[in-house]
């Protein structure tokens, strides 16, 4: 028997690659679709499917309609990238129209780095602009005294460190009163494929140094991390009255407040009769509040949440989580942007 020649082993390789291949020899992009596992029972994405990455590359870069990636993308991305006018246009754009110039606007690094978690609670202290509170989804409470030039965490390694809401009592010798959040039910990267592993809360912590230590409120804490009992499991938001140091604080099926520094708090609007999954709540200056309850609306109060107005607009669609805030140039201004369907969010002016 004769010996295969090393040419027509390469060429029997090659002809094996070509129909094994998906894509077209000599063709820089090309469409394709992966094939899903063969195993029925898997779903996309478990952690024992092998084309799990190769899937969600797919899902991202497809085009809907045909499930195909876009021949030749990659040249359209780079062609619409170069039609993106720059820094130096937009800023001399501006300069012409008589705006200020985008060079002006200079961003540097403030901090804390390598710290697990997102930073979703931040403020500035009113009594020096030069301090800064700042707390992470899992990585604890910091601060800095110096604009973020450097930090130090003030969060004992014993304490909860799912940080999702700060506030401060504004009020003039109050200062030094802090009130954080914790526990984040949606917004994580480690919900799981059933969205189940979620960074649970233990109740509304205080500082009244500043910030410098902080102290878990025993009528918060239901230390059961194991289950959910009530709204300070999952807290959305923690908000603190101008006028008089009220707290109030938005969580899951609950808005609550407390009147006596977080001693003891009542619950507001019957939201766990109205079985409101989602809350936010906001107040402005004058110590008005606003409020949404998921697949209930948008209510309004002028009397530290006694009595609630609807103001909920009679298109108004909310299903799930929704945010909201005051315009800084007129507080008689609040935008809410909500999720209102699977697939769609929008943004609503109150006035």
């Amino acid at each position: 028997m004769k010996k295969l020649t090393p040419i027509f082993i390469t060429l029997i390789l090659l002809f094996i690659l070509i129909i094994q291949n998906p894509f077209k020899i000599g063709s820089v992009e090309q469409s394709f679709k992966p094939a899903l596992p063969n195993n029925a029972m898997m779903q996309v994405g478990d952690e024992e499917d092998p084309n799990a990455r190769w899937e969600f590359e797919w899902l991202r870069t497809r085009n809907p309609q045909t499930n195909e990636i876009p021949r030749n993308i990659r040249l359209k991305e780079i062609n619409f990238v170069k039609s993106v006018p720059n820094r130096s246009q937009v800023s001399m754009k501006n300069v012409q129209g008589g705006a200020s110039s985008l060079n002006t606007l200079n961003w540097n690094r403030r901090g804390p780095y390598n710290v697990s978690g997102r930073t979703r609670a931040m403020a500035l202290d009113v009594a020096n602009e030069s301090t800064i509170i700042a707390g992470g989804v899992s990585g604890g409470m910091w601060k800095s005294v110096d604009g973020g030039a450097t930090w130090k965490k003030t969060t004992k390694p014993e304490q909860l460190h799912s940080i999702t809401a700060v506030a401060q009592d504004t009020r003039a010798g109050h200062t030094s009163t802090w009130y954080y959040g914790t526990g984040e039910l949606i917004g994580g990267t480690v919900h799981g494929p059933n969205f189940s592993a979620y960074y649970k809360g233990n109740g509304i912590y205080k500082s009244t140094d500043n910030g410098e230590s902080w102290t878990s409120l025993t009528s918060t804490a239901t230390n059961k991390p194991q289950s959910f009992v009530n709204a300070f499991d999952y807290v959305n938001n923690v908000i603190v009255n101008p006028l008089n140091g009220y707290v109030f604080i938005s969580g899951v099926y609950g808005l609550r407040r407390s009147m006596d520094g977080g001693n003891t708090w009542f619950a507001l609007l019957d939201s766990e009769a109205l079985n409101a999954y989602y809350t936010e709540i906001t107040m402005n200056s004058k110590g008005v509040l606003y409020a949404t309850l998921s697949s209930r609306g948008i209510f309004r109060s002028a009397d530290n949440g006694d009595t609630w107005t609807n103001i909920t607009p009679s298109s108004f669609s909310l299903i799930g989580r929704s945010v909201i805030g005051h315009a800084p140039s007129d507080e008689n201004t609040m935008y809410v942007i909500s999720h209102t369907s699977k697939t769609s969010h929008k943004l609503w002016m109150y006035t």
